[in-house]
């Protein structure tokens, strides 16, 4: 499976990685933060996601963020009432 999302960014393109078995995180880490890359779990990803862009091998990347942005601590889904909503 490619777990991987292309899409024009500045001139360039942006290259999305997301695991398919994710890992736990450190919850004191700032939403939107950035961590260090565990690049034994994301080479795979990473090497996917360049075979559907060929061209990404010869340019070069620009900037690797790794962050927990969209997942919880524990990688549980949230559920229950929203108050805002």
């Amino acid at each position: 499976r490619n777990y991987a999302y292309i899409r024009p960014e500045g001139g360039g393109l942006m290259v999305g990685l997301f695991e398919g078995e994710a890992s736990a995180f450190d919850a004191s880490i700032e939403p939107f933060g950035e961590i260090e890359p565990d690049w034994d779990r994301l080479t795979p990803y990473l090497e996917k996601a360049m075979s559907r862009v060929p061209a990404v091998q010869d340019v070069g990347v620009k900037k690797l963020f790794c962050g927990p942005e969209s997942f919880t601590a524990d990688l549980s889904p949230l559920i229950g009432e929203a108050p805002e909503v």
